[in-house]
């Protein structure tokens, strides 16, 4: 069986590839850019999954893209990176630093949320 070349596909709605098409395209399309012959389309999936994870998407959405089941099998695609470590560290930061913000006006008497006047009224 011969398979299309690359870029080219029959008109019509998109329709998902079979494994062994999509390792195919793959395999040639590293070839063509002179990648090493390593470069699978496992790694391609674990690439792009671990993409999604340092894009800070959450684990649902991730699943949804990559259409896990669980969440443990996408987990296991997922590598942890210093991005994301970067990503995690700085979002614990900022909750703390609002913690402790909204403690310290809370203690002087400040609303660390104050609302509008006609907030009571919107409410009604």
């Amino acid at each position: 069986m011969q398979s299309k070349p690359l870029g080219k596909r029959a008109p019509g709605p998109a329709k998902p590839f079979l494994y062994r098409t999509a390792r195919s395209r793959v395999r040639r399309a590293a070839r063509a850019a002179g990648l090493p012959d390593d470069l699978t389309l496992a790694a391609c999936r674990h690439g792009g999954m671990t993409e999604l994870g340092d894009a800070e998407l959450t684990e649902q959405g991730i699943i949804a893209l990559s259409g896990h089941r669980t969440a443990e099998a996408a987990r296991g695609y997922i590598k942890r990176t210093e991005v994301q470590k970067h990503a995690a560290l700085m979002k614990r930061r900022d909750g703390f630093l609002l913690s402790k913000r909204n403690r310290t006006w809370t203690r002087v008497g400040i609303d660390p949320l104050p609302r509008s006047r006609n907030a009571d009224e919107k409410l009604s």
